[in-house]
């Protein structure tokens, strides 16, 4: 999800246009004012290595809540799958509990370049699917989110009418049909970024 915003925060810093979503705090972590972050995605190595966060609340439709604000960073570790963190200015735990919910946002500009086998969440969120099991790719779907299951990260499709019209088709019950496809080189031998074009041996039958 990008984040457009050309406004200053309220300490007269120049808000980045090209923010995206990175993470999540989950929780507090102990009384010291630290909190606990659920990256977005499994590069959250990459995400500790990121200098400048900012904090935004969304509702369940994604829709900004709050405005976004830049967060001094005094701290960041990663322990696991989550990232502990502290900010300046949050000092004990209910300060902390304060920020549950809030959204960690960072500049596109600011990611390392990936190697050129490995590819980010965000740049394949948004990308179409066709399947590679014709002459003729058909189309899949729209990839609308990522996950990790056991050993894989799983693309998470949304079959959708035709890249001019990106609403989803609907199952019995009204939601909008998901396919799941592994995103490992012998089944998606194909990934255009630049073009935002993914080939899948999958068939849909």
């Amino acid at each position: 999800m990008n984040i457009k915003n050309t406004e200053f925060d309220s300490n007269e810093k120049l808000i980045p246009q090209d923010l995206v979503i990175v993470g999540r705090i989950s929780d507090a972590n102990g009384v010291r004012g630290k909190v606990k972050i659920f990256p977005h995605s499994k590069e959250n190595t990459q995400l500790v290595k990121i200098k400048n966060w900012y904090l935004q609340k969304f509702d369940e439709d994604e829709h900004p809540i709050t405005p976004i604000k830049s967060i001094n960073v005094l701290q960041k570790t990663l322990i696991g799958s989550h990232i502990v963190a502290s900010f300046e200015g949050i000092t004990d735990r209910d300060q902390a509990l304060l920020l549950k919910g809030y959204s960690i946002l960072a500049s596109r500009s600011e990611f390392p370049l990936p190697d050129s086998d490995e590819f980010y969440w965000i740049d394949l969120i948004g990308c179409f699917v066709y399947s590679n099991n014709s002459s003729e790719p058909s189309l899949i779907g729209i990839v609308k989110n990522l996950s990790e299951s056991g050993a894989h990260t799983l693309l998470h499709i949304y079959q959708i009418h035709s890249e001019d019209d990106l609403s989803p088709r609907l199952n019995s019950k009204g939601r909008p049909i998901e396919i799941l496809i592994p995103f490992v080189k012998d089944i998606v031998p194909v990934v255009d970024i630049k073009n935002k074009k993914i080939l899948a041996n999958w068939s849909m039958e």
